[in-house]
């Protein structure tokens, strides 16, 4: 089992200053390994974030039609390393088994090489060598968030070749490594991993289809195997069923961020559906409870309750909450928007709402200002910005 922390590099906890400040001088050995197929829209992207940083590489291409292939071998001809080609077998954890495989052959004259994991739909943020060079000395795993414009997921990229065993599971895989080994999660001022969500597996509907009967194959569900089949269902757009597994995993689950993931999960999924606030307010307050109102994914839904019943003054107070919120670490997933552009966006709709049209055109631009506006909430603080202004006059 991993022995986990999330620290934030640069700032040192107590009693840690002098251990942190070593830092490795030789050069780091990193061997990118990867699983593809027909990514030809997205590699090139994605090796041109991560082939600065290693010095080896083994791609596994799974069937490839399209161009990926030799675009890979044009992008990497200056490093080490190989493609190998399989055919699908219906088992990721098998295919990344291949390029694990292979990298322990690459890497085994090399006195501490590290392994880099990342998808192809997947661009890298940061400095890698920089972050194993401050981190080797104490730890074996890094994990980091992969964001997309909305959301952002806890993931592995990068761990000590030497401690790794073996990929497990056929889908949702992950990556088994010695139980003395010591992970960490870095905040994404750190390392990020951008999720692009134009990767083959995006593009082709049917996957999610495919990745249900896997999970239900699989036989009876563990928590984490349950909460991946409701986010399978959330994506496929099954609300209902995704709903009714959140809610079983909210009550079996005995890890406290687990319990709020699925709590949260059921929250999104009857958000979505018709439904009523009462249920959707319920859920909130309870997870404001597990995390004594410390995230502001809760605060902003019942923020956008309050909106909506004209509780204004509820809805201002809980905007606030929310905007005092950090940014949650060592979490498997959370709503990076709720902790930035989503609480203008229902203080400009309830400004609105009192007729301070100024006050809600204000609002609407500053939550525009953020990058990570989806195009679907993007075009409504558009529309409630003009309506502000000609309302204002």
């Amino acid at each position: 089992m991993i022995r986990a922390r999330t620290l934030k590099l640069g700032v040192a906890r107590a009693g840690e200053t002098e251990r942190r400040s070593v830092v490795t001088r030789r050069p780091v050995d990193v061997c990118l390994a990867m699983i593809v197929r027909d990514e030809s829209r997205t590699i090139r992207r994605c090796l041109a974030s991560v082939k600065r940083h290693v010095s080896g590489y083994v791609i596994v291409d799974t069937g490839s039609t399209d161009d990926t292939v030799p675009i890979i071998q044009a992008e990497m001809r200056r490093l080490s390393g190989s493609v190998i080609r399989e055919s699908w077998s219906g088992r990721f954890d098998a295919h990344r088994n291949t390029a694990l495989s292979a990298v322990g052959q690459l890497t085994a004259k090399l006195r501490d090489p590290w392994l880099l994991t990342i998808d192809a739909d997947e661009t890298l943020l940061g400095n890698l060598g920089d972050a194993i060079k401050r981190l080797a000395p104490r730890y074996d795993v890094i994990h980091c968030y992969a964001a997309d414009l909305e959301y952002r997921f806890r993931k592995l990229l990068a761990a000590r070749v030497r401690s790794t065993r073996r990929w497990v599971s056929p889908i949702h895989e992950y990556l088994e490594t010695d139980p003395s080994a010591r992970a960490i999660t870095v905040e994404p001022s750190v390392l990020c991993l951008r999720y692009g969500q134009d990767g083959y597996r995006r593009r082709h509907g049917a996957t999610w289809l495919a990745d249900r009967d896997s999970l239900i194959r699989m036989g009876p569900q563990d928590v984490r195997s349950a909460w991946l089949l409701a986010r399978t269902y959330e994506s496929a757009g099954r609300l209902t069923e995704a709903a009714k597994i959140f809610a079983e995993v909210k009550d079996r689950a005995d890890d406290q961020d687990m319990r709020f993931q699925a709590a949260w999960g059921e929250l999104r999924t009857r958000w979505a559906t018709p439904d009523d606030d009462a249920k959707c307010a319920r859920i909130a307050h309870e997870m404001t409870q597990m995390t004594s109102a410390s995230r502001a994914e809760p605060l902003c839904v019942l923020a956008a309750i309050a909106v909506r019943q004209r509780r204004l003054d509820e809805a201002e107070i809980l905007c606030d909450g929310a905007r005092q919120c950090d940014l949650p670490v060592g979490t498997l997933m959370y709503d990076a928007g709720a902790n930035a552009w989503k609480p203008d966006m229902l203080s400009a709709a309830a400004a609105f709402v009192r007729g301070e049209f100024q006050r809600a055109a204000a609002l609407a631009d500053r939550a525009l200002d953020a990058r990570s506006v989806p195009a679907p909430q993007r075009r409504k603080l558009r529309r409630l910005r003009e309506r502000a202004l000609l309302a204002r006059g």
